[in-house]
């Protein structure tokens, strides 16, 4: 009998593996979570974290493994992120690996010649290509690219495979004229950490609700929290994406949520005072704008008005069937992709 097996590393890979579980639950597949340690925030083991994840073991009957104690077995189809923890793969299992956001630029020329990794599936076959030529990553000088093989597959993105209507932080929301969440930017970048407060306080002024997401390891200070704060709470469905799809707005600082955001359905302003644009293929100069250092304060706020003055609908369900994908079904096509695959091996 066929399992999936889930090389678990970081928490932050449970958005791309809970779907695919979910879907496999329903054809009656196992799902094993083989964990293992690292030195970050997004730890398997840290309290927090482990809590989460023995619950949604209990609620989806995840068995859970160690991943240096629990060998994974020849009738696996095991799915890791990145290549992370391929060294613990069995060969004679089908391994594939999941697309990070845009950290595949650099990490794909990694592990996509292991011979133990079979597939990598991408969102599309757009972003393979887009990245193909890339050199090197700007902002560490990194050698990137190379990310087109035989190996991978075009199928979408499980992480949005996933009602969010479902899931709300708010009961209801307070009666202001609309909702901004905020991605707040590192303390350390001052330029993109300056804006983030003049905004932060204008918003309050104009009455806006205001939700402020950081990252768990780079929380900002209680006076710029908004109306509503949030770092990681929750790992599935993400903090981030339920955020999304409860705001009129998102701003966001040279940030990959640009892609989350139109996945969703929610405008957005990215503010990169960086020298590499992540994404910047998603911004339309309609209902997802981007603007550089150049920027100034007075038009930011312009443009949030005008973006909260209507519904734009259409212009990002254009921006997502032009450069990404339709999230319905992903996770059910990977299983028969994986399924077959598994077949041929056999």
């Amino acid at each position: 009998m066929t399992t999936f097996d889930f090389i678990v590393q970081d928490c932050t890979s449970l958005r791309y593996f809970m779907p695919i579980v979910i879907e496999g639950n329903k054809q009656k597949i196992q799902s094993n979570f083989y964990l293992n340690r690292n030195n970050k925030y997004n730890c398997p083991f840290l309290p927090k974290n482990l809590n989460e994840i023995k619950l949604l073991a209990n609620a989806y009957n995840i068995n859970l493994l160690l991943l240096k104690e629990d060998k994974i077995q020849d009738n696996s189809i095991t799915f890791l992120v990145e290549g992370v923890g391929r060294e613990f793969l069995n060969c004679n299992a089908l391994n594939v690996s999941l697309t990070y956001m845009t950290d595949f630029t650099v990490c794909y020329r990694n592990y996509v010649k292991d011979e133990n990794i079979h597939y990598v599936i991408f969102p599309n076959k757009f972003f393979a290509e887009y990245y193909n030529d890339m050199k090197i990553y700007p902002p560490d000088g990194k050698p990137a690219g190379q990310t087109i093989s035989s190996k991978n597959v075009y199928l979408g993105s499980p992480k949005y495979d996933i009602d969010l209507k479902r899931y709300s932080y708010f009961k209801k929301l307070p009666n202001t004229p609309k909702t901004i969440l905020i991605i707040a930017p590192n303390s350390g970048d001052l330029k993109a950490f300056k804006m983030f407060e003049k905004l932060h306080k204008s918003y309050i002024e104009k009455g806006y609700t205001v939700l402020v997401k950081s990252r768990g390891k780079s929380p900002v200070s209680s006076n710029l929290r908004g109306t509503f704060y949030f770092e990681d709470d929750h790992w599935f469905p993400h903090t981030t994406m339920v955020l999304i799809k409860d705001s009129d707005l998102v701003i966001s600082f040279g940030s990959t949520v640009t892609k989350e955001c139109i996945m969703v359905g929610t405008p957005f302003i990215d503010i990169n005072f960086k020298n590499f644009k992540h994404l910047d293929f998603l911004c339309d100069k309609k209902a997802c704008l981007a603007f550089d250092e150049k920027v100034t304060f007075k038009e930011v706020v312009e443009s949030t008005e005008l973006l909260l003055k209507k519904q734009w609908k259409d212009e990002i369900k254009a921006l997502q069937q032009k450069y990404l994908f339709d999230a319905k079904s992903v996770s059910k096509k990977i299983i028969e992709f994986c399924l077959n695959m598994k077949g041929e091996m056999a």
